[in-house]
């Protein structure tokens, strides 16, 4: 059971935004690395914190929950999945954005939930375009 709780059954990958602009119009692609199907996939969106220019900041505000379209995800299947944060914030705005994306999912034999936290933060590349890298990182306020 400790060999279980150490293993991390599920990738998510950041993709290049849909919108160039608009660092929240990239997929994330979950992939699903267990053994078996997972079932009942579901996620949350947090914006852990978003610096906006004038100094304006946004904290720990879950903005966004959602359902898988489909029913499970088989070995090595893969999902797409959208945060489409809107707070009331323009794209133009925006100077640094770090999010969290939690994956709630069951496996077949287990009767409850398994919860994997997946943290990003924006960067822009040599040309200015958004990018979310992976952080390992956890929020200190991640309730």
């Amino acid at each position: 059971m400790v060999l279980f709780s150490y293993y991390k059954p599920l990738s998510l990958v950041p993709n290049e935004p849909l919108n160039q602009s608009d660092p929240f119009s990239a997929p994330f692609t979950l992939s699903n690395d267990w053994y078996s199907s997972i079932y009942d996939v579901t996620y949350k969106c947090r914006i852990n914190r978003i610096e906006r220019s004038h100094n304006r900041i946004i904290t720990n505000t879950r903005v966004w929950d959602s359902r898988l379209s489909k029913e499970s995800l088989g070995y090595k299947d893969k999902a797409d999945l959208f945060c489409p944060i809107r707070q009331n914030v323009s794209i133009d705005e925006i100077i640094t954005a770090d999010i969290s994306i939690e994956i709630s999912f069951h496996i077949k034999f287990m009767p409850w939930a398994r919860i994997m936290p997946f943290n990003f933060q924006t960067a822009k590349d040599d040309n200015g375009k958004w990018r979310w890298l992976y952080s390992p990182i956890v929020p200190i306020n991640s309730n």
